[in-house]
Order: structure tokens, then sequence, then C-alpha cells
């Protein structure tokens, strides 16, 4: 998404995206929210419950792997990329698992 331009600050732009892969009419699941990575009004605000959750997927996805650091690593590179990627992983198992249960007609 990244590279078509959809940043945290472009959710119009995420919902063009879905309507042209006819998506639009899919109920939204709104992930922990992680500065500069989510959507923030479409986020929740996590508590520390979730951020366990999130970090038990992160180490049955990615125990095995090296820590990626970007902390000087600039906008776009591929190191930033790869790690995003292992983000959006866990935020997408822990969507499934979050909403596994909640009645999707009503969201």
């Amino acid at each position: 998404m990244r590279q078509r331009g959809i940043k945290p600050d472009r959710y119009d732009l995420f919902e063009q995206l879905l309507a042209q892969g006819g998506l639009s009419n899919l109920p939204r699941l709104a992930p922990m929210g992680i500065w500069d990575v989510t959507f923030s009004d479409h986020a929740l605000w996590c508590d520390e419950a979730m951020q366990r959750q999130s970090k038990q997927i992160e180490e049955i996805l990615f125990g095995d792997s090296q820590p990626i650091d970007i902390t000087n690593e600039p906008e776009g590179s591929p190191k930033r990329a790869v790690w995003l990627n292992r983000v959006c992983d866990i935020q997408s198992m822990w969507c499934h698992l979050h909403y596994k249960e909640r009645d999707l007609r009503h969201l």
C-alpha cells in the first residue's frame, strides 16, 4: 500500500483501493493503533492484554527471526519494508483473533 501512496494520513486512498478490488461492502476491522503505521482514526487504543497478545503472535510468527531495528532507517528502505510487513502480519492475525466472536455485520 505504501508503494501506492497509501499512508496513515490517507484513509481515503485505502477506501479507493478496496472499491477497486470490489471489497467496499465488507466490514472494516480496526487494528491496534501504531503510530505512523495504522490509520489513526480507524484503529483501537490498546491495553496491556492486547499488547501481550500481540507479542505472543509475534513470537509465534517471528520467534526464530532476527529482530529488526528501524531506528535509523529512512522511510522506504528495504529493512523498513520488511519490518512493516511483519507488523502487518501480526496485526492481521490479531484482528482475526480479536474479532472472531463478534458479529461482523454490525461493524
